[in-house]
């Protein structure tokens, strides 16, 4: 694909991601079609099923791009610094993360919304789920007893609220606070419940 091609290809999807997401805030994606989109998007329905083949096609593939990156963003190599390795979520991590959002959050916000798609929410929530369970191999805390999954539970969901919250407030707080609250929410609550269902095992 020679350059002209290729510009005039992203200038049409970003057209249409921008009408697309205009569209989800003011009629909810299940009332919304592609006439609705090719219209607001200036283009016909020919160049709109070029790029895609459905709204659902459209939603999934933008959707899917965003987690990749996130998970990309998250994931912890072991190659890399040590001190990552001291917390389950590393602070410059979700700074990272919270900062990828920002520079998409329109979209983002959009499908956040109850009129959006509610499965974002719950992918977000997988996606802490791969990167926690990649992580806690380096918390002994994590490796105490049978309740280990409720642990893991709270953790990761309280992680998810935290952050589709902020998307919900519209990121008024800044991600370096947003971070660092979720940097101590996943310090401190493991140890913590992984003590206290200790206590429940020897008491029961």
């Amino acid at each position: 694909m020679d350059m002209g091609k290729r510009h005039n290809t992203i200038t049409t999807k970003e057209q249409i991601k921008s009408a697309f997401t205009e569209l989800i805030m003011e009629k909810g994606f299940n009332n919304l079609s592609v006439v609705d989109i090719s219209e607001r998007a200036g283009i016909n329905r020919g160049t709109f099923y070029l790029h895609y083949t459905d709204k659902y096609n459209l939603l999934e593939t933008l959707e899917t791009t965003i987690i990749q990156n996130l998970n990309e963003i998250l994931r912890i190599s072991e190659l890399s610094n040590s001190n990552y390795h001291k917390f389950v979520f590393p602070h410059d991590k979700i700074c990272d993360a919270l900062n990828y959002i920002k520079s998409d959050f329109a979209f983002i916000k959009a499908i956040s919304t109850p009129n959006g798609d509610p499965k974002f929410s719950i992918r977000v929530k997988q996606l802490l789920y791969r990167n926690l369970n990649l992580n806690i191999k380096h918390h002994t805390f994590f490796n105490i007893g049978p309740h280990i999954d409720y642990s893991k539970e709270i953790l990761v969901s309280s992680v998810a609220s935290i952050i589709m919250l902020w998307i919900s407030r519209n990121g008024k707080d800044t991600p370096e606070s947003i971070a660092t609250l979720i940097e101590k929410v996943s310090d401190i609550s493991p140890q913590i419940l992984a003590l206290w269902f200790c206590d429940m095992c020897i008491i029961n």
